[in-house]
C-alpha cells in the first residue's frame, strides 16, 4: 500500500483485478504494489502470493489457484466467491463485475495479457463493456497501458511513446489527435482498419477526442517499465 500523496503522484487506480494470464511486471506489477484493493480473478491469485500480497477477495470457479494460496488467503480474511465451473462468464468479467459492484470506480487488469488467446481478447472487450461505467478502466501490462474511450482520453506520456487507436464499435466518428507526430482531424475510423497504429508522443501528453462509438487505445511506454 502507499499513502495518499504517492498515489495521487502515481495516478495508480485504487482497485487491481489480478487475472491469471502472465505474472504482473512493469506497470502492472506496480499497481498491484500500490492498490487500495485486489480482487483475485481465480488463479491471478498465485502471483500475488509470490509477492506477500492479500487481496480482498477471490472470484471464479476455483480451479486454478493454488492450495497453498487458497490456505493463505482463507487465514488472512481474504473472501471467497465462488462459482460453479460450468458458467457463462470468464473468471475475469466476474470479478470486475463484482468489484463494480462492490463501487469500483477506478479500475486495473493485470495479469489479463498472456496465457490463452481467446481468455486475452476477452478481456479486452471487458474494456468495452464496463469501461463506461466507471470513472477509469485499465489493462497494464509490462511497460503498456490499454484503455477504452468513450469520446476524450487524455494521457500523460514522453517523447518517443507510442500510441495506437482502433475503433472497437463499427465506427468511432470524428477522431481528432493532439500531441503526436500523426495528428488526425475529425476523422472517422471503422471497425478493423489500422491507420490508427504506432503513432508516436512528440511530447508529455497526448489528446484523444471523438464523437462517437469506442476507440481502442493502447500507450506503450518505449524504453520504460514503470
Amino acid at each position: 500500500m502507499t499513502d495518499n500523496t504517492a498515489k495521487e503522484k502515481t495516478n495508480t487506480p485504487k482497485w487491481v483485478v489480478a487475472c491469471g494470464g502472465d505474472a504482473p511486471a512493469g506497470l502492472a506489477l506496480a499497481a498491484l504494489k500500490a492498490a487500495d484493493f485486489i480482487v483475485c480473478a481465480d488463479g491471478g491469485g498465485n502471483y500475488l502470493l509470490q509477492h506477500g500480497l492479500t487481496p480482498l477477495a477471490v472470484v471464479g470457479d476455483g480451479d486454478s489457484l493454488s492450495e497453498k494460496a487458497r490456505a493463505a488467503f482463507r487465514a488472512q480474511g481474504t473472501e471467497f466467491v465462488l462459482h460453479p465451473p460450468e458458467k457463462d462468464y470468464t473468471d475475469a468479467h466476474l470479478a470486475v463485475e463484482w468489484a463494480v459492484k462492490k463501487s469500483a470506480r477506478d479500475l486495473a487488469l493485470v495479469g489479463a495479457c498472456g496465457g490463452r488467446t481467446d481468455h486475452f481478447l476477452a478481456n479486452v472487450f471487458l474494456l468495452s463493456r464496463f469501461a463506461p461505467l466507471l470513472e477509469r478502466m485499465v489493462i497494464l501490462h509490462d511497460n503498456t497501458a490499454v484503455y477504452c474511450s468513450g469520446g476524450l482520453l487524455e494521457l500523460a506520456g514522453a517523447p518517443g511513446d507510442l500510441l495506437s487507436i482502433m475503433a472497437l464499435s463499427p465506427v468511432a466518428r470524428q477522431v481528432t489527435l493532439r500531441g503526436l507526430k500523426f495528428p488526425l482531424a475529425g476523422r472517422d475510423l471503422f471497425l478493423g482498419e489500422n491507420i490508427g497504429v504506432s503513432n508516436i508522443f512528440e511530447g508529455d501528453k497526448a489528446r484523444i477526442e471523438h464523437e462517437e462509438g469506442q476507440l481502442l487505445v493502447i500507450h506503450t511506454r518505449e524504453g520504460r517499465h514503470a
